[in-house]
Order: structure tokens, then sequence, then C-alpha cells
């Protein structure tokens, strides 16, 4: 399936089953936020497919930790290549540089995705550096969970309060996001980055168990039963926890909650997310290599442009809310004048979003190769992203001095920073690695001594 990966993007040495977890991981999360955008009154069985969907968030975390390992084996033995320094600071910049999503999400006051990918990573590569034994790292992240555990359990009280007087069904305007910001902004900024949406707890847990999982299975093939059955136990008990009589304070699934998506790691969930990621995993493993023996042409497309999807998903985190963005806009636009009903169809709604976003995911990555090849492409994309950012902020201070409470060009203006970043961190971290890769010294000029008579 590579050819299609190759042929739309300059990365190779990769593992096609990886890209592909990555990339599922993406297109259900296309499918999961276009239903959630607004979900309203819902049928038993959009309920129940909100309720059991796949962990996507937590399978690109799970996925992100056997980059790691791919990392360190192809650069541990050379001894010209600073390896702990690039990957960190390269860590470092996709922290910060992520913040221009954040931004453009509004959501400032707590880590998104690319905050959390980072630091999660960071904190992974150098776990999984030291010399501690593969169970020592799995007790590691049972630890990690069990310390946001105890926080999740604190807060409950207050977001069962909300999640009890506050309407279903949220939306960007909708009261419970105000409530569920206003409970984020009430605990400080450390617990916020530990513990809140895609917080360093327990995400680096996911993180941590992808990588030894992966690793432990490469160095020991005759592993694999073992954590099959590890995954499997987490599987049952996580559905035991769910639904036994009681058994948990937390109620049954999230379903249409802003607070329970932003504090979502309960028992029941991460147990189910867990077991769910390593089974698709192994499963991978075992039968992905033999993907190559496909003979059908659709078969072929659907698993390389899903490997292409697992190689594009940074772009792919900043294109599809542009689209969901666009689409729930006009949609708006007709129902005031009169042409839509308010709310679209919940399933009709993810199956557009996947007709304009997935074909349009291809020429998005193309612009980013043409334009990384202009000779200014950095000026340019630095220019954008300042702009972009300075636009949005005029726009948004306009549309409150004018009490127009519409702040969505503001939105649209600061996704060009995001673009700006998403194609610019390629090329800093093609220079990150020249500057941490040592170039031989050239060998000192030699003077020839003068013949003597």
């Amino acid at each position: 399936m590579g050819d299609f990966v190759q042929a739309n993007s300059p990365q190779a040495e990769r593992i096609g089953y990886i890209d592909f977890l990555k990339g599922a991981a993406c297109i259900i999360m296309l499918i999961s936020h276009t239903m959630r955008m607004d979900i309203g009154d819902l049928s038993l069985p959009s309920k129940l497919w909100l309720m059991f969907h796949p962990p996507f968030a937590q399978l690109f975390f799970f996925a992100s930790g056997m980059n790691i390992i791919l990392f360190i084996e192809r650069y541990q033995n050379r001894t010209d290549f600073k390896m702990d320094r690039y990957y960190l600071v390269s860590a470092a910049v996709l922290f910060f540089m992520g913040y221009t999503y954040s931004f453009a999400r509004m959501s400032l006051i707590t880590w998104q995705i690319f905050q959390g990918i980072a630091a999660t990573t960071a904190m992974t590569y150098v776990l999984v550096r030291t010399r501690l034994s593969t169970l020592a790292h799995v007790l590691l992240a049972i630890f990690l969970y069990l310390i946001y555990l105890r926080f999740r359990i604190d807060i409950e009280p207050v977001l069962g309060w909300y999640r009890a007087t506050l309407p279903t069904g949220p939306s960007g305007i909708h009261p419970e996001v105000l409530e569920s910001l206003r409970v984020t902004t009430q605990i400080g900024g450390l617990q916020r980055a530990l513990y809140t949406n895609f917080s360093l707890l327990p995400w680096v847990s996911y993180v941590l168990l992808g990588a030894v999982a992966f690793r432990d299975v490469r160095e020991h093939p005759e592993h694999q039963r073992t954590w099959g059955i590890g995954f499997t136990v987490c599987l049952i008990l996580g559905f035991v926890f769910a639904f036994w009589p009681k058994g948990s304070v937390f109620g049954n699934w999230y379903t249409d909650q802003a607070i329970d998506a932003l504090y979502r790691h309960i028992p029941h969930h991460v147990l189910t997310a867990i077991g769910a990621c390593g089974l698709v995993w192994l499963a991978c493993h075992r039968w992905y290599p033999n993907v190559h023996k496909v003979k059908n042409k659709l078969g072929k497309l659907v698993l390389g442009y899903t490997e292409f999807m697992g190689v594009a998903s940074f772009i792919f985190f900043i294109f599809h809310w542009v689209i969901l963005l666009g689409f729930h806009a006009i949609w708006m636009k007709l129902h005031e004048m009169g042409y839509v009903a308010q709310s679209m169809n919940i399933h009709l709604r993810w199956f557009l979003a996947c007709v304009i976003v997935l074909p349009l995911m291809i020429p998005a990555v193309k612009v980013g190769q043409l334009w990384g090849k202009r000779k200014h492409f950095v000026g340019e994309a630095v220019a954008l992203m300042v702009v972009s950012i300075v636009v949005s902020l005029w726009l948004m201070a306009r549309a409150m001095r004018l009490g127009t409470g519409s702040i969505q060009p503001a939105i649209f203006a600061a996704y060009g920073s995001c673009f700006s970043y998403a194609y610019l961190y390629p090329y800093i971290r093609g220079r990150l690695k020249k500057r941490y890769t040592i170039r031989p010294k050239k060998p000192k000029a030699t003077a020839i001594p003068a013949e003597t008579a």
C-alpha cells in the first residue's frame, strides 16, 4: 500500500500498519466530531453509536508510542547524530507552535491535541530510554493513570451537578460549553496541564503502553499471546465496569456532555480503550504485512488512502475543523433563509463530511508540498502566521465592540496560522536534523617539507 503514501508524502521508512492505525483514528475522529457538533435529541441507535464508537484519540496516541520505538531503533546506533536532543527539541517546537491551533480553537486555557502529543511522546521517549523492564513500564503507566483517577474522583461531584442541571446536546453557543469552560478555569494551571482535555495524564499512559508493547513484541514475537490476553482482559473489565449495577460512581458511558469529553478517562472508558487499541494493533501486526497481496482495486485504494491519512494527520487535525465549521456556517445561513431545518440529520451530516473532507485532503497536502518548494517559503509561512493572528484578533475585538456576538470570521482567520504551522513544521524538523547531525571534520592540510639539497 506504500505507493499511495509515497506519492503523497515525502516521508519514508515507515511501517504501513502504524500509519493505517493513525489514519483510521483520523477518519473515526472526523465522524465523531461531525456528529457531536450539534447532537440534539438522539434516537437510540445514534446514542448507541456515540457510546460505543472506537476510541479514536486513544488509538492515535497508542500508535504514536510505536513511532517512538521506530525512531530509536533507526538512530540509536548512529554516533554522528544527537538523537535525544533532536527528539526533545522537536517535541518542544511542536508543543509551542501548536498554540496556533489552540488559538484557532479558542481554547488557550487547556492543552489541545498538539500539546498533548508533544508532551506525552517526549515523556514516553525519556522513559523508554531508561533501563526499566517492560513490566516496570506497564506498572508505571498504571500508576500514572491512578494519579489522574484520584483527581477525577474528587471532581466528579462538580461534574455530576453540571451533568444533572444542564441541557444536553452541546453546540458552539450552548450554555453547557460555557459551563464546561467555567469548571476548567476554576482549577489551577498545573491541574489543567495534568488532568484536563489532552493533558499529560492520563494520555501518556496510552503512549507508553503502545511503545513498550510494540517494542516487546518486536524483540520477543512469542509474547504476542501474553499481550493479547492482557488486552482482552482490559476490554472485558471495561464492559463489566460500564454495566455493573451501581458499580461505578460515573454512571454509563458519556454521550453528549462537553464536560465528559474534557474529563473522559473514567475507568471503563480507559479499560475498553486500551483493550480495543491493543487488540486492533495485534491484529494489524499479524495480518497487515500481507495486504500487498490484496488484488481488489477498491481494497488497495482504501488501505492506501487510510495510510496516507495517518502520514498527513497533522494537516488533517486542522483541515477537517475548517471544513466542518464552514459547513456548519453555510447550513445555518440556509436555515436563516428558510431553506433547511435548523439541524441536519446526524448521520447524513457525518456522511457528507466524509464525502467532502476525505477527497480534499489530497490537494490540502499537495498545497503544502508545492509551497514548501518555493524559495521564500519560510518567510511567507511566518508572514501568513503573523497576519492571520493579527487579523483574527482585530475581528474578535471588532465583534466585541459592535456587540454582534459572532466571532466566526475571527476563527476562520486564525486557521491561516494553523496551516502555516502544519506546513512549516516538517521543514523545521529537517533543519533540526541537520543541526544535530555531527559532520566529520575536514582533515587539516599538512605542509609539504621543502626538499633539502
